[in-house]
């Protein structure tokens, strides 16, 4: 891909430079942040679908009762329903909350070259992300113990908040490698 591709795939020239190897435009800053909420819905709804099984084996619902899985399979269908709109209207305010500091971290990250840096501290954020989303949902009371309805969330923040930034930068030095190739090996015009 030449420069020109990349400057016209992304309609803005590179921002990654010696002094900011791990510069972002705002539009790869956007996708990132969107692969994230996608990533968290498609994790969320998952442990909302474990969450009622893990309920039942601690609280000790199992314990003599030989149809329980007829009655966990509606359980998990509920919640799965339920739970995932109120995961889905949460993670909105989230998205549109957590996103400006999200930017606020990575513009304060650019300098930093080490991606392993960066991976520390979207997984720290999303962990706080996840706390914050798991604190403020209003559970049922009593149905089921906090940690276990907390615990989906907080996995799913800390592992896609990492995820979309480290697939949204993979993208954006990939770009930028292919551009400085094709930069690099391209015959010379002949001179007239």
């Amino acid at each position: 891909m030449s420069v020109d591709a990349a400057a016209t795939r992304h309609r803005t020239p590179s921002p990654r430079s010696a002094a900011r190897p791990m510069a972002f435009t705002f539009g790869e800053f956007a996708r990132g942040a969107l692969g994230a909420w996608g990533w968290f819905l498609l994790m969320s709804i998952l442990g909302l679908a474990i969450a009622p099984v893990i309920s039942a084996w601690e609280t000790g619902i199992t314990w003599g009762y030989d149809d329980w899985l007829d009655d966990i399979g509606f359980t998990i269908f509920m919640w799965v329903i339920y739970g995932g709109m109120f995961v889905l209207a949460w993670s909105m305010g989230a998205l549109f909350l957590g996103a400006p500091l999200a930017y606020l971290l990575g513009f304060l990250l650019r300098t930093v070259p080490g991606i392993r840096i960066h991976l520390v501290a979207f997984t720290l954020f999303g962990i706080g992300v996840g706390i914050a989303v798991a604190w403020t949902t209003p559970f049922p009371s009593g149905l089921l113990p906090w940690p276990t309805t907390a615990t989906p969330f907080l996995l799913a923040a800390g592992i896609a908040i990492p995820l979309g930034w480290h697939r949204t930068a993979r993208r954006a030095l990939e770009d930028d490698a292919a551009a400085t190739r094709s930069v690099c090996i391209a015959p010379a015009l002949p001179e007239d």
